[in-house]
């Protein structure tokens, strides 16, 4: 209830004319999606507009909008009824318009407890979606009458090629019903054209399908407030991004489409519309009878088209029908500047020397031009620039020459999108819009596919250049080619991986006879239950209780022999690095295990202290066990020298902030000054060591975005190993 009021209040205004008398009327506007979707928000805006112009007094507008409608069609009444009443109380709104058919279906649900004495305008829905309002007392409809067949006409007309019509249409209740009206009215046109409705994908969806649609198609826009991706779009915003990426001509239903991209035809009069809502608005605040005001349906308008979608897709003004009115025409330079030609004409003399001089700065700047070209092009360079009126593109040969593109064909952003992989061209594309938009530099590195299936890599940065007005005009940038670069990367991860592997092979090698020792006792343990059992089956009776039970033992053996070669293996199996949640303290438990026998016989003892409740860490525990390891034989090592009772390694592992530390403490001869040189490569105190260990667990831990360092014990001889790992959420039972 508490954004309802919100909304409310927020979306409440007032627009003021000279009143006569001082006293101001009421106009509640409840709208069916909020004051801000198609194609409602401009009809409210002109109604606004056209009622300001029209009434002698004072009118305050408030708003109110039923947001659940263009979501799943369940109207959330009560808590907007109470706070309406809550809002009026004893005074009551002077007119109730509803905006749409959801909002004039709210009143007609509500109209005993909605005011039932304050007369209803409903405006901005169409005869198909009327409802029993007018069979109420007090109620006056402003409908239209949207022909869906002329739509279809106007289409065939101007496109009489048209194979193929690509419908893009939002997912909410009244979007769905439109979609429906629509290919009920268009069943007739099957054995022409071949319908493609995109209801139910999402605009990135919408958009891939719009770049690359068959040859003989064309698009038409309907209301799209919300996708199939439960995504909401205000305004004409989802048209504005279709036809921006459309590689087909762009029709609509509406007269506030047309100026955003489609090429026009009879389209909805949204303010001729609102201008017979505010009139009849008068007369009812005026005290007019309701039942006396009888509004027709407003038809589709007289053929309106826009002169720059003609001329981009190529359609000659003749083959418009007769009275059509075209828009957004621009004026030669004669109509426009008829009075600045003749003055030009009456000094040019006095310009022939200006002339000469721009003659003289244009050769030295094609000069200039062309140095850059040249210097750009012995780089590796590709220079481009984009037109971002009619999309075209220009370039140097260079850069078609890394895209593969003919040196003669006309080049738009579309074509250029169709060399890059079809994964890569959405990323790509809204890296390019989001720059435009912001007028800022951009950077991309993308793949390019070549006609002969070969792939490129390709680094292209780009910025947008503004005109007098607040549009970007064109952008220019250039582009190189780094396939060389990105083989290199993946070859250096490739060895890096190997190199990895490697290390664990060699730290593994000392652990040769400690595998040995472990399977000693499990193999050891079968051979001798199965002589016994072989020895009970020479018997003339066998007791098969006591067989059971010695075929058990040779069980539980094999198992045990099994789990040691497991542990070993993992750790030298190659490959890429699979990350999971990670149990520290279980992880260090299972080196333990691992190097049990090489400990004892070391005579080290290892001793583990962990906090209470730790997180998981995330990562590979192959690759974590390998470090710790490294660690631990590092450490036993370290302390040769020191007696056998002395031998001591400390494990602990504390939580800390948002990561877990893990502390290895041993007891042996210490650090070196420069305790950082432990790290680097092929730095070594060891007399058979290769200097690479340290420097491989360094690697490991960074990759995880953890870090390994090294410093002195506090108190007596020795050296702490410390590892921190970023923490997630701490592992479930």
């Amino acid at each position: 209830m508490w954004r309802l009021a919100l909304v409310l209040l927020l979306g409440g205004c007032a627009v003021s004319v000279d009143a006569k008398d001082g006293a101001a009327q009421k106009v509640l506007l409840i709208h069916s999606f909020g004051r801000d979707f198609a194609p409602f928000h401009l009809v409210a805006s002109h109604f606004r507009s056209e009622l300001g112009k029209l009434c002698p007094g004072t009118v305050e507008f408030v708003d109110a909008s039923l947001e659940m409608a263009r979501f799943d069609g369940v109207e959330k009444d009560e808590p907007l009824l109470t706070f309406l009443a809550a809002v009026f109380g004893e005074k009551p709104p002077d007119l109730l318009v509803p905006i749409g058919a959801p909002a004039a279906m709210f009143c007609h649900r509500n109209r005993d407890r909605l005011f039932s004495k304050v007369p209803i305008l409903a405006v901005g829905l169409d005869k198909r979606r009327s409802v029993p309002l007018v069979e109420m007392p007090g109620v006056v409809e402003a409908m239209t009458d949207i022909e869906l067949d002329g739509l279809m006409e106007n289409i065939l007309l101007v496109m009489p090629e048209t194979k193929h019509v690509y419908v893009t249409m939002g997912t909410a209740p009244l979007e769905q019903f439109w979609a429906m009206e629509l290919k009920r009215a268009w069943e007739r046109y099957e054995g022409r054209v071949e319908m493609h409705f995109l209801d139910g994908l999402s605009l990135a969806q919408m958009k891939s399908v719009v770049a690359s649609p068959p040859k003989d198609s064309v698009v038409f826009h309907g209301i799209m407030n919300r996708d199939g991706a439960g995504v909401t779009h205000e305004a004409e915003e989802a048209l504005v991004e279709l036809v921006a990426v459309a590689k087909a001509p762009s029709f609509g239903y509406s007269e506030g489409q047309l100026g955003l991209g489609i090429i026009g035809g009879r389209l909805l009069p949204l303010r001729e519309s609102a201008q017979r809502a505010a009139t009849a608005a008068v007369r009812l605040l005026d005290g007019e009878d309701p039942a006396a005001i009888q509004l027709e349906a407003v038809p589709l308008s007289a053929p309106v088209y826009d002169w720059r979608e003609l001329r981009r897709w190529g359609i000659a003004e003749s083959a418009l029908p007769a009275g059509s009115t075209v828009h957004h025409r621009v004026p030669t330079l004669w109509q426009a500047h008829r009075g600045w030609v003749v003055g030009a004409g009456v000094v040019a003399g006095l310009q022939t020397g200006l002339i000469v001089m721009l003659l003289t700065a244009r050769r030295r700047a094609r000069e200039s031009d062309a140095a850059f070209s040249l210097a750009a092009e012995s780089v590796g360079l590709g220079v481009w620039q984009r037109d971002m009126v009619t999309d075209e593109i220009k370039a140097s040969d260079q850069w078609r020459v890394l895209f593969g593109l003919n040196p003669s064909e006309r080049l738009t952003l579309g074509r250029v999108l169709e060399r890059v992989p079809v994964e890569e061209r959405e990323g790509l594309q809204r890296a390019i819009e989001m720059g435009n938009r912001q007028g800022q530099r951009y950077l991309v590195e993308h793949q390019v596919v070549l006609e002969d299936g070969t792939t490129r890599w390709i680094a292209s940065m780009g910025r947008a250049e503004k005109g007098k007005g607040s549009g970007v005009m064109k952008t220019r940038g250039v582009s190189m080619d780094i396939t060389e670069r990105k083989r290199m990367e993946a070859e250096l991860g490739q060895q890096r991986n190997q190199f990895a592997h490697l290390a664990r092979v060699a730290s593994l090698g000392e652990l040769t006879g400690s595998l040995a020792h472990e399977l000693n006792q499990p193999l050891g343990a079968i051979l001798s239950n199965a002589q016994t059992g072989l020895h009970l089956l020479n018997r003339p009776v066998a007791d098969l209780a006591e067989l059971r039970e010695i075929l058990g033992d040779i069980v539980e053996a094999d198992k045990r022999a099994g789990e040691v070669i497991v542990r070993v293996r993992s750790l030298l199996q190659a490959g890429e690095a699979e990350r999971a949640a990670v149990n520290v303290e279980a992880c260090v438990e299972e080196v333990g295990r691992l190097m049990r026998t090489d400990l004892h016989e070391r005579g080290v003892e290892l001793r583990t202290a962990f906090a209470r409740d730790l997180p998981a860490v995330r990562g590979d525990l192959v690759q974590l066990q390998q470090v710790m390891i490294n660690l631990l034989m590092n450490a036993c090592e370290a302390m040769v020298e020191r007696e056998v009772g002395e031998r001591v390694v400390l494990v602990t592992a504390v939580a800390e902030k948002d990561e877990v530390r893990v502390a290895i403490e041993d007891s042996g001869i210490g650090l070196p000054e420069d305790v950082e040189q432990l790290f680097r490569a092929f730095y070594t105190t060891k007399k058979t060591g290769l200097g690479i260990g340290l420097g491989i667990c360094r690697t490991i831990m960074q990759s995880h975005g953890g870090r390994l360092w090294a410093t002195r014990k506090e108190t007596g001889s020795g050296a702490v190993f410390h590892l921190s790992l970023p923490a997630v959420r701490p592992l479930t039972a």
